[in-house]
C-alpha cells in the first residue's frame, strides 16, 4: 500500500483527514464533514461569537449526520435557547434524557448531567417535576465528585473536576431544589 504523502502524521494514524473530497465525478464535490468538526464550530459560534442562528445551522448539520448523538442534541438545546424557542429546546433535552437516562460519564458513552439540570429549570409544571429532574442531576454530580475524591490525589482528575466546576453545579442544584421546596412545595 502507497504511503499519502498529502496527510499529516497525525490524520495518518487516525486514518482520516479532518475533510475529504471525493474523486468520484458523479459524487458531491462537498467536503464530508464530521460530528467532531461540527460539534466543535457549532460551540464556538455559540459560546464565542455569540451567534446562535449560523450555530443552529451548523448543529442542524450535525443532528442529521448523528441523530441520537448526545453533546449534538444537547448543543441545540442551549442554542434553541438562545433563540428563544423553549419548547424545542426541552424537547432537545428531553430526547438526550431519553437516550442517557443515567447521566452516564462521556467515556461510558453518556453526557453527564447538564440535561436534567436544564429540564429542571425549563419544567413547565415547576414543583416535584422540577425537582426530580434537579435530584438526578445532583445524584450524577454526587457520584463523579465521589469518583474524583475517592481516586487519592490524581492530579488530572482534581484538575478536570475543577474545570467543570462540579461542585459548583451540585450546589447550585441543591440551591434550586430548596428554593422550590420554600416556594412551590411548603
Amino acid at each position: 500500500m502507497a504511503r499519502n504523502k498529502g496527510k499529516s502524521k497525525a490524520s495518518q494514524r487516525q486514518g482520516t483527514s479532518r475533510s475529504k473530497t471525493s474523486t468520484n465525478p458523479f459524487a458531491s464535490s462537498e467536503p464530508t464533514e464530521s460530528l467532531s468538526d461540527l460539534l466543535t464550530t457549532a460551540t464556538t459560534l455559540l459560546r464565542t461569537h455569540c451567534t446562535p442562528a449560523p450555530a443552529l445551522a451548523v448543529i442542524t448539520r450535525a443532528l442529521a449526520l448523528s441523530p441520537t448523538s448526545l453533546p449534538a442534541l444537547e448543543l441545540a438545546g442551549e442554542i434553541h435557547l438562545e433563540l428563544g424557542d423553549t419548547p424545542t429546546a426541552q424537547s432537545y433535552f428531553l430526547q438526550a434524557a431519553t437516550l442517557d437516562p443515567d447521566g452516564l460519564h462521556e467515556d461510558a458513552g453518556g453526557s453527564g448531567p447538564e440535561k436534567f439540570l436544564w429540564l429542571a429549570q425549563l419544567s413547565d409544571e415547576g414543583g416535584r417535576e422540577a425537582v426530580g429532574w434537579f435530584e438526578r442531576g445532583a445524584n450524577v454530580l454526587r457520584k463523579w465528585v465521589q469518583e474524583i475524591e475517592t481516586t487519592s490525589g490524581s492530579k488530572e482528575k482534581r484538575e478536570m473536576m475543577e474545570e467543570r466546576d462540579l461542585k459548583g453545579k451540585l450546589c447550585s442544584a441543591l440551591c434550586g431544589m430548596a428554593e422550590l421546596y420554600m416556594t412551590d412545595l411548603w
